[in-house]
């Protein structure tokens, strides 16, 4: 995350639900690691985090509007079941 740069995340989507990818040490410089739920996932590196949409995804833009940083968000959306809820949950 960089303080004058506009943040570029990605949305991915299935039928059913969709995540904001974005990384750990994102979540660890807005200090909000620990306000982040179990309904989100962790990728197998560990390093980046799958903010589940409904409350997580809310808790981080909501975040990075009060430190003034802008975002622009692309989506992916499949048809098919996402391969994110075969990891770990957060």
């Amino acid at each position: 995350m960089q303080d004058n740069k506009t943040q570029h995340l990605t949305l991915y989507a299935d039928p059913g639900h969709a995540w904001l990818k974005v990384s750990l040490w994102d979540l660890k410089q807005l200090k909000i690691e620990d306000k982040i739920t179990s309904w989100s996932y962790r990728d197998p590196n560990g390093k980046d985090i799958y903010l589940e949409e409904d409350v997580d995804m809310g808790t981080y833009l909501t975040t990075l509007k009060k430190h003034g940083l802008d975002y622009v968000i692309w989506e992916d959306v499949t048809d098919n079941q996402s391969i994110i809820r075969t990891y770990r949950n957060y």
